[in-house]
């Protein structure tokens, strides 16, 4: 038994020797794969920050509605602070339409109610 230990000591320390000489002696080759992954780790915690950023937007933006209440629109209620109305981009969004609503009113087990509204700008 104590033959095996001894054994595997001397596999461990003989690794570790060959390892230290393998990193000394490849000197590009190490600072190379440090460099690749520091960026590696770096592009992870990039993403991880923007998608963190996006969802506190989206909850920020639903919280100032109310806790409780979604709306589904075709057209925003107003452009982003400092931007412009950027119209184009809402154009090839579809109308909901009642059905949606019926759909939203079955499948929602949580919702109260569940109203449909329209509009309608027109000159009479």
């Amino acid at each position: 038994m104590p033959h095996t230990a001894i054994r595997w000591y001397y596999m461990l320390k003989e690794s570790l020797q060959s390892a230290y000489r393998t990193v000394i002696l490849n000197k590009l080759r190490t600072l190379l794969s440090l460099i690749g992954i520091t960026i590696g780790i770096f592009a992870i915690i990039s993403v991880f920050t923007v998608l963190d950023s996006m969802e506190e937007n989206i909850r920020e933006s639903f919280s100032a509605m109310g806790e409780d209440i979604i709306y589904v629109e075709k057209w925003p209620w107003m452009p982003e602070e400092g931007q412009e109305y950027k119209w184009w981009e809402y154009l090839n969004r579809p109308v909901p339409k009642m059905s949606e609503q019926l759909l939203l009113k079955k499948r929602m087990e949580s919702a109260r109610n569940v109203a449909f509204f329209s509009s309608m700008q027109a000159t009479l």
